[in-house]
């Protein structure tokens, strides 16, 4: 291995890289071999199940393809996959909204024979719109008839018109589905009639297991859930999917008061607000990071979970104008609590911000970090009200911590999804909240007298914020024990008839690893309502679940009128923190395996990663996406994140208990338009460089791109 003498940013003077061919070419193998090479010297041959971790070839293309996202796109032959950028979906939306209409003037369509358009936006491919005409006015309700009677999804469109434009939800896979529509007109009298909508089967991602449901003790709707990647689903009380967003969303799941879906998007490290037929409405995405949460404030602007690219995560939060994508408040949690309470060797996630929620009686925000606990902060001044958290290492938090009373009471511990419920016991001064507790006590090795095993559980507090106490009113989960544990993820909801609904995201002991489970209970005596398993093939978790009707309240559907808006976009928040370094030398890579697990091309260049270094005691790793050609090679800094717990799991597989390593993940979101200003016009490799310490690790890639 060749040492720098000095640390990588230090370094100025610029040589031909080691490990760079003259003409880069794309090529499969050559990092699986580096890592049976670099693994071998440190684990035994009949330990080293280097399947696990080889690099998926099945989705590069084989030639170089030329890149269409725009005429101003400064790459133009890249391996690298290429997927389509916000602004491009849009375009792509609005025209088939045109070409719809068009369509649809071709002829003439009543109830008895209406346009029917399945999946109109490709998205959605468990709803459909419903196009016709009427002589005189009349309003119109639709139901898509269950395969019970109590599974029929209905709704009345509002307004007595002519023209008629019905999004239809909640149609069976793979069923020929009897949709019931009757018009209404102003005199009184009705007509029905009954349309067939034939669907094809669709690709769930999971197994679901109805365990049991009560429908005359459950709260009425559709269950909605996200998965920690990729799909959103929309199950009913027979655990049938009567609605999918098959797009690749990350996380965030949250129906606005307009009626529309804020998604988060996977590839973009954004926000998509899109409608229940799967129209984008809206893009947000020109920022460092949105992550874990997003809420809508009263005054229509969204509040966003996030962070700044560089040593720390998941302890920013974001106030983004609605209409604008302007950000209008910046609270850096670091200002208000701090980052060294606990001492981590570690601490680029010291908070691990996950949930918000806005308290609109005094303005206040319930902040949850998984890390630290639950804090109150004034909003938007982001002064410290109070705290619940474990009683260890409290000085910096003064006299904001709140004090337990009462029998029974728990801290949270690595919770998730505050949210205040409402009033309980009339008393102006207390405000209840209920949250998920995941009972991390013992992994976060916080040593605490409230370690009270592997279970996790909902509950409920309630908090006095003038005496500054809290007292545990009502938990469930402690009787689940072992089999519903959950150490990340999960959900905790207060439904509109009292129950409670319980997302066990992540089982992680036994033979249920990987599944969750969604579980309404009955706050008084805790009866179990409805109960669903739904266990995920590909190492995916329900991040959220949440109980509402199909169609929201309020939802204003017109084709042609209104196309979506990429906000934000002339803000470079996305840049911020991004920083070019000239290397002079690269190292080889010895002892730490580095992977790209995902990248991909739209207006942006997306990566994420993970490290594994073997036999190094250096922890707090730096990663750079390493720009290589036969002149020149530069360095763009990446975002040092946690391991994620399936990476972790893998590596443990692969490396085995015997062998020490510390681990650590990587992402990015780099702006093409950045790129063309970093680099020269040259063909560049592709690779990833770890910074530990004093110690530089090198490790060249298959992906290769070419700057014009």
């Amino acid at each position: 291995m060749k040492k720098m003498v000095k640390s990588l940013m230090a370094v100025t003077m610029i040589l031909a890289c080691s490990g760079c061919s003259e003409t880069p070419e794309p090529t499969t193998g050559s990092l699986e071999q580096s890592v049976r090479v670099d693994l071998a010297e440190f684990i035994p041959e009949e330990k080293l199940k280097i399947d696990v971790l080889d690099v998926p070839t099945d989705n590069i293309p084989i030639e170089p393809i030329e890149l269409v996202a725009g005429s101003d796109i400064p790459i133009t032959l890249t391996n690298i996959p290429v997927g389509s950028s916000p602004q491009s979906l849009i375009d792509s939306q609005w025209e088939l909204e045109k070409q719809i209409l068009t369509n649809y003037s071709l002829n003439s369509y009543s109830i008895d024979n209406p346009y029917v358009v399945l999946n109109p936006y490709g998205w959605t491919p468990l709803s459909a719109l419903v196009m016709f005409d009427t002589a005189v006015p009349a309003k119109v309700s639709v139901t898509v008839l269950g395969k019970d009677e109590f599974s029929n999804i209905s709704h009345t469109f509002d307004g007595f018109k002519t023209y008629h434009e019905l999004p239809v939800l909640g149609l069976y896979a793979d069923y020929v589905n009897q949709v019931e529509i009757e018009l209404k007109f102003e005199d009184g009298t009705t007509i029905t009639n009954i349309i067939e909508i034939v669907t094809s089967a669709i690709n769930v991602d999971a197994q679901i297991e109805l365990v049991s449901s009560n429908l005359a003790k459950s709260q009425d709707g559709i269950t909605f859930l996200n998965s920690t990647i990729e799909q959103i689903m929309g199950i009913d009380s027979n655990g049938e999917v009567r609605w999918m967003m098959d797009y690749y969303t990350r996380q965030i799941l949250r129906r606005l008061e307009n009626g529309n879906w804020l998604i988060g998007d996977a590839d973009i490290a954004g926000l998509y607000e899109v409608d229940l037929l799967g129209k984008i409405y809206a893009n947000y995405s020109n920022y460092q990071d949105i992550n874990d949460d997003v809420i809508e404030l009263p005054n229509g602007n969204l509040l966003t979970t996030s962070h700044n690219l560089g040593a720390y995560v998941k302890d920013r939060i974001l106030e983004i104008d609605y209409d604008t994508g302007e950000i209008v408040n910046d609270i850096d949690l670091k200002n208000v609590l701090d980052k060294n309470r606990f001492n981590s060797q570690d601490n680029s996630d010291w908070f691990h911000m996950n949930a918000l929620w806005y308290d609109e009686s005094d303005d206040g925000l319930i902040v949850s970090g998984a890390n630290q606990g639950v804090f109150k902060i004034s909003y938007p001044e982001g002064e410290l009200l109070w705290a619940l958290t474990v009683a260890r290492d409290v000085d910096s938090l003064g006299d904001k911590v709140l004090t337990p009373i009462g029998e029974n009471f728990k801290p949270p511990v690595g919770q998730h999804a505050p949210m205040i419920i409402p009033d309980q016991d009339d008393d102006p001064h207390t405000l209840d909240i209920v949250l998920y507790d995941n009972n991390r006590a013992s992994i976060l090795e916080y040593d605490n007298e409230f370690d009270g095993g592997m279970y996790s559980r909902m509950v409920q507090y309630r908090i006095n914020e003038i005496a500054m106490t809290v007292e545990q009113i009502w938990s469930y989960g402690e009787d689940r024990g072992t089999e519903y544990y959950t150490i990340n993820v999960s959900d905790a909801d207060y439904l509109a008839n009292g129950n409670m609904l319980g997302t066990f995201g992540n089982h992680i002991v036994g033979d249920d690893a990987n599944t969750g489970t969604i579980i309404e209970v009955n706050r008084d005596n805790g009866e179990v309502v409805f109960e669903v398993d739904i266990k995920f093939e590909d190492k995916q978790w329900i991040y959220r679940a949440e109980k509402l009707p199909m169609y929201p309240d309020v939802w204003e559907f017109a084709l042609g009128t209104t196309k979506g808006v990429v906000k934000a976009e002339n803000n470079h928040e996305r840049v911020l923190g991004l920083e070019v370094t000239e290397i002079a030398l690269l190292p080889d890579s010895d002892r730490v395996y580095q992977k790209i697990e995902e990248i991909l091309m739209t207006d942006e260049l997306k990566i994420e990663g993970y490290q594994a270094a073997i036999g190094v005691e250096s922890r707090g790793a730096k990663h750079y996406l390493v720009f290589c050609s036969p002149t020149v090679t530069k360095a763009i800094n990446l975002t040092t994140e946690p391991t994620r717990i399936e990476i972790t799991r893998l590596i443990n597989e692969t490396l085995s208990d015997e062998v020490d390593y510390n681990s650590s993940g990587f992402t990015g979101n780099i702006p093409l338009e950045f790129l063309k200003n970093a680099l020269p016009k040259q063909q560049y490799q592709l690779g990833i460089l770890t910074e530990l310490g004093d110690e530089l690790y090198y490790q060249e890639s298959q992906y290769y791109l070419t700057v014009t």
